[in-house]
């Protein structure tokens, strides 16, 4: 049975001020020093305690939203700092309309330093005739424990005399208040309160999820706080954090699968390999840098990848205006580890199948066959406009005849490999000869798809001559690129290679081809407009820690 509505006044507290807190940023990076470039006070959320072990989904925000706004009109020049207002207040007035509160005056006086959104169960009554109705909380960190009470006071006073019936309970020491018709909008609906002793004032779309919050509190190993593989993924990541995810992957595909933006693997009867995924959100001079770690149920096989120390050395053929790169060692080896390890996951099943497409319908070539199988030396692979660009060290077992085939790939699809002079350089282009319409004046016509060309150590193959040429030359290299650059400056190091988007360019045709990136960059929206680039790359993990598959992500802001 399909999923309720959306909680909306719930559940945008605490995911969209995570968002949109971090997105007034985009205004803030024009060299000034920012003391939250060294994380939040707290490093993980203690709300977590209210949250159980098997909650799909819990987001923090760990430091309080009227400190970035606050931090944005210092540093953000004048002539912008009315547009940062703006975009705060519709930010409020959309996602609070629901409690109708003001966010400046009802909230920020007693406001601690968190905010956590849990999705704590799929089904919050465990009462399958009624359909499965998720149960949503958001705790609320308290500077001032009775400011809060006096808040809450006002806020329910105002909705007993609109007429809703409000019901008062306490459970286990801690004073319940709730009603059926307490947020108003479209449809009214339900919503349950809690002051818990002067930390936190909790609110939920059920009371049955405010008991359960508070019996996970004071029964500590029910909760994702003592959840042990929650706290290795936390200690793996990034220690200066302004926010935090974890999902449980099981219960998280589930949830996806009834709202039909995902879908199970149906051709696989092995259970999923990962368990969670934890990610935390920090600040640099950059943008913001996601640093994530997938939890296994069973401890991973060994990699037998050899971690670089260094960028991939092809990355230099790569023109300055790639919209799309991928650089890195051992391409096949990366290939059959990801088959491994993700295989039976649709989203990468989606993701091989629509690259695997791609490749075939804009190059003619079998991706896995033609390309991936024969490289395990450096690589890198970029697109820029319509033509892609791609370099491979010659000196790796299969170089020679890997090149050979596409050659004879390209002597099937018509053309012939022909060898000719290229601004002093001796390469192979792919042509395909006709003659013109006219008899008496016989002309013959050059048809070139591409070609390749030697450059040291390095063969160099591009969809166009003049590409293939400024490659060979050198001339407008990707890392030359202040962006491209920066991005890769704030990934760990070592690492496995370089994924890098240009995402004002790839944002529209990737949310279409996958439906749960639009889930993502939804409620993402504030933040990913300002987004410049896209950059991931998978860290090195703990020697100790054979459970977790680490993966980092900058997001490049404009300047």
């Amino acid at each position: 049975m399909k999923l309720r509505t959306f909680y909306l006044a719930l559940t945008a507290v605490a995911l969209s001020l995570l968002v949109s807190g971090l997105g007034l940023f985009v205004w803030l990076w024009n060299g000034s020093p920012l003391r939250l470039l060294n994380g939040s006070r707290i490093s993980e959320p203690a709300a977590a305690m209210f949250v159980p072990k098997q909650a799909p989904l819990m987001t923090s925000l760990l430091v309080a939203p009227q400190r970035l706004q606050a931090l944005s009109q210092v540093v953000t020049p004048t002539r912008q700092r009315s547009q940062v207002d703006q975009e705060w207040q519709q930010l409020q007035d959309a996602l609070l309309t629901g409690f109708k509160v003001d966010f400046a005056n009802d909230i920020t006086p007693w406001l601690g330093d968190e905010v956590t959104f849990a999705v704590t169960s799929l089904d919050r009554d465990r009462d399958s005739s009624n359909g499965r109705q998720p149960g949503y909380l958001v705790a609320f960190s308290t500077q001032d424990g009775e400011l809060a009470r006096q808040a809450l006071q006002r806020f329910w006073q105002d909705r007993a005399a609109t007429g809703t019936q409000l019901v008062f309970e306490t459970y286990k020491g801690v004073k319940l208040i709730y009603g059926d018709s307490a947020l108003v909008g479209r449809r009214v609906k339900p919503l349950a309160t809690a002051v818990f002793g002067d930390r936190f004032l909790l609110a939920a779309n059920d009371p049955k999820v405010l008991r359960e919050a508070i019996n996970n509190a004071q029964v500590p190993d029910l909760n994702l706080q003592r959840s042990e593989s929650y706290q290795r993924a936390l200690q793996s990541l990034h220690p200066r954090r302004l926010g935090l995810l974890y999902a449980d992957l099981d219960n998280l595909g589930d949830w996806l699968n009834e709202r039909g933006l995902s879908r199970k693997a149906e051709d696989s009867d092995r259970p999923n390999q990962f368990q969670g995924l934890t990610l935390s959100l920090a600040l640099n001079k950059a943008g913001i840098l996601a640093d994530t770690a997938l939890i296994a149920k069973e401890p991973l096989p060994s990699s037998t990848l050899t971690q670089g120390n260094r960028p991939s050395a092809a990355l230099r053929y790569l023109p300055a205006d790639s919209r799309f790169v991928l650089g890195s060692h051992n391409l096949a080896g990366v290939w059959q580890e990801l088959q491994q390890r993700f295989g039976d996951y649709p989203a990468w099943q989606e993701l091989q199948q629509q690259l695997l497409a791609t490749v075939q319908q804009q190059l003619g070539l079998n991706l896995q066959t033609d390309v991936i199988d024969w490289i395990d030396g450096d690589y890198a692979l970029g697109q820029s406009g319509d033509d892609w660009i791609f370099a491979v060290d010659r000196r790796q077992t299969a170089a020679s005849s890997g090149i050979e085939q596409l050659d004879a790939i390209a002597s099937d699809r018509g053309y012939t490999p022909t060898n000719i002079d290229l601004d002093g350089h001796e390469i192979t282009a792919w042509t395909q000869l006709r003659t013109g319409s006219k008899r008496r004046n016989l002309q013959i016509q050059a048809t070139v798809r591409g070609g390749h060309g030697r450059d040291g150590n390095f063969e160099v193959f591009a969809t166009s001559l003049d590409r293939l040429a400024s490659a060979l030359e050198g001339r407008d290299s990707l890392l030359t690129s202040p962006e491209f650059r920066q991005a890769q400056q704030q990934l760990p190091q070592p690492n496995q290679g370089v994924l890098y988007l240009d995402w004002q360019a790839s944002a529209l045709p990737l949310t279409q081809r996958w439906p749960v990136l639009q889930l993502i960059a939804l409620p993402l929206q504030p933040l990913l407009e300002h987004v410049q680039a896209i950059a991931i790359a998978s860290p090195t993990p703990p020697e100790d820690s054979s459970d977790l598959q680490r993966l980092s992500i900058e997001l490049l802001l404009r300047s």
